[in-house]
């Protein structure tokens, strides 16, 4: 079952909501995408890029280990990156051993929560963290892959090394919080960075240097956290950002914003619910990912689109859309999210796609049926387009 406490590491009292736009008033029903399940029984599934031979790279934060253990989650080596080959149809991991922390369920574990690729086809990923300075001292050396922006090089010959340390950096500016949660590529060697816990956007420079972009304010009257999420830059180079909000993750209480080339914090779409990640498509249209429809008694997921004129599009939900969390849009009809997102053992990646009529479930981690065969081959010829 799929616990209501997602991502428990986000910070300390936060989670997932949605929100949508105040210049995007007309509301359209696309109800012709479905969606089949290319892999199951991933462990806490979270964001998940293409590459530019169409294979869907996932990252799996894990589900901790025998410790030490920071209050009730423990540490462990269970974090993952898999990948769906798009020629042998085979769900598999490429890179395993990442630091993860959990509770004794497996479920909601902090650990590798996003993936990218650099314009050089380099692979990148953020392992979070969520807590303090005196929780990663807990870890000591074993802590070290946490809260920092890590390079894998060629996922077919991974050498693992650290590009930036954010929640080093969030620490030593008296930020008692951090919890790096997304990333998007700058374009020029650079990283936007998310901090779900510390509440700002980073910029991870190409040689590790970290500055803060903007602070994301409490909500004035409430005193609700922001909880910055998923990250994408748009057609104009500028960084779109998607809000969690925290406790009392009110319904339609969420945001999309955007930071301009001055810095300026600026709110694009309003209205959404526990937003958990962005997308932009090849035409420019922003896909809104959200956890779903009420945080506390109903764990369906949506996807909208914002289309460039502001028309708001509910392009997919679903009773089997349960607490998704990563999102990427290779075309209009074709977009992968992965799915249970909070599960350490029933996690899933979907692809969406308007010539897929139902949901089709394989074995765990294996192949989709031979019916998709033929559509997926065709998803294989295509390059990485979505922009992530």
């Amino acid at each position: 079952m799929i616990k209501k406490s997602l991502l428990a590491g986000l910070t300390c009292s936060t989670l997932i909501f949605l929100a949508f736009s105040d210049k995007a008033q007309a509301v359209n029903m696309t109800a012709s995408y479905g969606a089949t399940v290319l892999a199951t029984g991933l462990a806490n599934p979270r964001g998940v890029t293409v590459d530019a031979q169409g294979n869907v790279y996932v990252a799996e934060s894990g589900t901790g280990g025998a410790g030490p253990c920071i209050g009730t989650r423990c540490y462990g080596t269970t974090g993952s990156i898999g990948v769906y080959n798009m020629n042998t149809m085979n769900y598999s991991h490429v890179i395993t051993g990442l630091a993860s922390l959990a509770g004794s369920s497996g479920d909601d574990a902090a650990g590798i929560s996003d993936l990218t690729f650099d314009a050089a086809g380099n692979l990148y990923g953020v392992i979070g963290f969520g807590g303090g300075p005196a929780d990663l001292n807990t870890l000591g050396p074993l802590g070290e892959q946490f809260g920092k922006v890590m390079s894998f090089s060629s996922p077919s010959a991974p050498n693992i090394s650290t590009l930036a340390d954010i929640s080093g950096y969030q620490f030593s500016n008296n930020i008692t919080n951090s919890n790096p949660y997304s990333l998007a590529s700058d374009g020029n060697g650079g990283f936007y960075v998310t901090d779900a816990g510390a509440n700002n956007l980073v910029k991870a420079a190409s040689d590790g240097s970290v500055s803060t972009l903007v602070s994301f304010p409490d909500d004035p009257n409430t005193g609700m956290q922001a909880v910055p999420t998923g990250v994408a830059v748009g057609p104009d180079n500028n960084p779109y950002i998607g809000q969690l909000t925290g406790f009392p993750f009110p319904t339609g209480g969420a945001n999309v914003f955007t930071v301009d080339q001055t810095n300026t914090l600026q709110t694009f779409a309003t209205g959404f619910t526990t937003i958990t990640d962005v997308s932009f498509g090849p035409d420019g249209s922003l896909y809104v990912l959200e956890y779903s429809t009420d945080f506390f008694t109903n764990p369906q997921g949506s996807i909208w689109q914002i289309q460039t004129d502001g028309t708001k599009n509910l392009i997919y939900t679903d009773p089997s859309l349960i607490n998704p969390t990563g999102l990427f849009v290779q075309d209009s009809d074709t977009i992968f999210v992965t799915n249970k997102g909070p599960s350490g053992t029933d996690g899933e990646l979907l692809v969406l796609s308007t010539s897929i009529d139902s949901l089709s479930t394989p074995e765990p981690s294996t192949v989709v049926s031979l019916a998709t065969l033929g559509l997926l081959s065709a998803y294989s010829l295509k390059r990485r387009t979505g922009k992530k």
